[in-house]
């Protein structure tokens, strides 16, 4: 079951289910979100007009306001397979925002290596998504996992570290991120860093200490 004090709606769209929920771990990790977004924001607007072309500032402003969204729908998913939909789009969408600069061959290099890493670590993900629906029969992320099996348990919690582990850049997997932050326009690598990273932190302890119970 959820933490205690949660409130969620739903809706449908053609073939995904939307199934947002928030609890005390998310509403915890939705207020460092709003903060952050709040502050860099607030620098981005100079940023910009700075940095970014003229040109360019509309589909800065989409693609930032997209990523956005993404962290947003990542830390209040309810259900493993729009929490899923939702990592790839905010990898995705981080992905182009890295190789905003892509004239320089370091920064297409490091989106590159990036979008590599990070769609690897989506695919132990899944994996571990798709083991916990064979055993608890819900794609709940509230789903009770108590009839698992210590093995099986194990091989989630690591398919979960390197899935997790990779984007939060943590050794060994940290390799993305020295070349993915500095190409990065600057308030996104505030985001990167800041939030996104953590979002991996938040599926840790949601799914391994609450869902998994490991710990």
């Amino acid at each position: 079951a959820p933490l205690a004090g949660y409130s969620g709606f739903q809706f449908a769209v053609p073939f995904v289910a939307v199934s947002l929920q928030m609890d005390k771990l998310s509403a915890f990790f939705v207020l460092c979100l709003a903060v952050v977004v709040f502050c860099v924001s607030l620098y981005a607007m100079g940023y910009t007009r700075r940095v970014i072309s003229q040109r360019s500032n509309g589909v800065y402003g989409f693609l930032y306001g997209l990523f956005i969204i993404s962290l947003l729908c990542v830390l209040t998913a309810e259900n493993t397979l729009f929490f899923y939909i939702a990592w790839e789009m905010m990898s995705v969408l981080s992905f182009f925002m890295v190789a905003w600069h892509a004239d320089k061959a370091e920064n297409r290099k490091a989106a590159t290596t990036y979008i590599i890493m990070t769609h690897l670590a989506a695919a132990f993900l899944l994996a571990a998504f798709l083991m916990l629906y064979q055993h608890t029969g819900s794609f709940s992320v509230f789903a009770e996992s108590s009839d698992m099996s210590t093995a099986v348990k194990n091989i989630v919690f690591l398919f979960f570290i390197v899935g997790f582990g990779t984007k939060a850049g943590i050794l060994p997997f940290h390799v993305w991120l020295p070349y993915a932050y500095p190409a990065a326009p600057g308030s996104i690598s505030a985001l990167m860093s800041a939030i996104m990273s953590k979002t991996a932190v938040y599926g840790l302890v949601r799914f391994v200490f609450f869902n998994l119970k490991i710990g």
